[in-house]
């Protein structure tokens, strides 16, 4: 993947842009702008996996924590017992990236129907401690996947903010 990203670049940097008519501001900085979006994407792909998967634990462990203020009788237990118990993929074999996604976009769905949920009831305040700590980390790993492009800063890489997570992969 990565070897396409620099081809894509490449062709971008040395033959398009410099074919573009010299008052073609607004197409140079477009291109610009891909090439940005390249490099970005080159300097993170190799991390998509092991971000979608410290995603899904993140998630899956807000729910647990939700899921034990959440009233036992809730119609909302049932699903949650459902997305916390589907095991989570391991490093080998790896199951297709969408596979990931769709089950970290679930948990997210949850998280905000669960939320809503126990933000009306006396569990207020620790459902807004788990939403705290959860979006915290949240924060945390976007900062450092965009702070290649100068949009964010982050004092740790992409990198570093996903091994230091502690990820049981079975």
């Amino acid at each position: 993947m990565a070897e396409r990203l620099a081809t894509i670049r490449r062709r971008l940097s040395e033959t398009v842009l410099p074919a573009l008519p010299a008052d073609a501001d607004f197409a140079r900085e477009q291109g610009e702008f891909v090439l940005q979006a390249l490099d970005l994407l080159e300097a993170v792909a190799h991390l998509e996996y092991r971000y979608d998967l410290v995603e899904a634990h993140d998630y899956r462990r807000a729910l647990t924590e939700l899921a034990a203020i959440l009233p036992t009788d809730h119609e909302l237990v049932d699903p949650l017992a459902g997305a916390t118990a589907v095991p989570l993929p391991t490093p080998d074999p790896r199951p297709s990236p969408a596979a990931l996604a769709d089950h970290v976009r679930m948990c997210k769905e949850l998280v905000g129907r669960v939320f809503t949920v126990l933000a009306r009831g006396d569990d207020r305040a620790r459902a807004l401690e788990v939403l705290r700590e959860l979006a915290d980390r949240q924060v945390e790993r976007e900062r450092a996947l965009f702070a290649p492009t100068g949009a964010t800063t982050s004092s740790a890489t992409l990198a570093h903010v996903l091994t230091a997570v502690h990820v049981d992969d079975s």
